[in-house]
């Protein structure tokens, strides 16, 4: 329950024109729309489905994930989903972090201010309590995303931790 209170609050204090709220299966239409788009699915970290049954799956398993130590939001920009955020608890008080928008949307500080909301959201839920690590996996190729995590402290040593991907550190 203080998670629903505490992201309510956090959608009230977002001002440029970004909400977020817990996935729900009524999504299912415009998160298809997101995943299959080739640019966004190229740097998901997870696979993107082309099968509307697996994106239905998909939906309706994350549409569970709304509290820690597992939560999936979307990403609205007024009133159209442009993207999702991804938060897990991991071994180590650590807590990975992931997040997507459509291609219409990057180069617009939007990636800044996605990251800026959550690093708040973390520390004022229960996801702040233990945590000492926040953590991204970027795709190599992806050098908007590791250009924003860079200019909101986080660091990499550009050593892939699985294939085209490179894992960038904050400590909390």
């Amino acid at each position: 329950m203080k998670n629903d209170m505490l992201l309510s609050d956090l959608m009230r204090m977002v001002y440029n024109h970004l909400t977020y709220k817990h996935m729900q299966k009524s999504d299912m239409s415009a998160i298809t729309h997101y995943v299959s788009n080739e640019a966004v699915s190229k740097y998901l970290t997870w696979k993107a489905y082309d099968d509307m049954k697996l994106i239905e799956q998909y939906v309706s398993q994350a549409a569970r994930k709304n509290s820690y130590p597992d939560e999936v939001l979307v990403i609205k920009y007024g009133e159209v989903l442009i993207g999702t955020v991804h938060l897990i608890e991991r071994p180590g008080r650590a807590i990975q972090f992931g997040f997507g928008i459509l291609p219409s949307y990057w180069g617009k500080s939007l990636g800044l201010q996605i990251i800026t909301d959550m690093k708040i959201h973390i520390r004022n839920t229960d996801w702040g309590v233990n945590c000492v690590v926040i953590w991204a996996d970027v795709h190599k190729d992806n050098h908007w995303a590791q250009n924003q995590l860079a200019e909101q402290g986080f660091s990499s040593d550009k050593n892939e931790v699985e294939p085209n991907r490179y894992r960038f550190i904050l400590s909390v």
